[in-house]
């Protein structure tokens, strides 16, 4: 496991951060772009109701170096967190000019 210094942290957030003028899009049907424009609200998704299985699970590569007790402890922990921490997710993609589906 990694432990990072504060200016570590800063770089690592400011690589991942978007900028403010980044153009986003997201595939998405008419009806739910009229809906969305109309009410001026966001559709955000519960990430638990993805059809794909392993979603949101943990890479056992993130477990490298950690103990059988540990690395139980943690897994443990997820499913309890599970319980009463929901995530609800919106996907965009940054836009690409031409392309006619977004």
């Amino acid at each position: 496991m990694a432990i990072y210094t504060a200016w570590e942290m800063e770089r690592i957030n400011s690589e991942y951060e978007p900028k403010l003028d980044l153009k986003i899009a997201r595939y998405i049907s008419c009806n739910k772009l009229e809906s969305m424009l109309s009410s001026n609200t966001l559709f955000f998704c519960n990430a638990f109701n993805f059809e794909d299985k392993y979603e949101g699970e943990i890479p056992s590569s993130f477990f490298e170096g950690w103990s059988k007790e540990s690395e139980e402890n943690y897994r443990q922990f997820n499913i309890l967190k599970n319980k009463v921490y929901v995530p609800y997710v919106s996907c965009w993609t940054p836009y690409q000019p031409g392309n006619k589906k977004m």
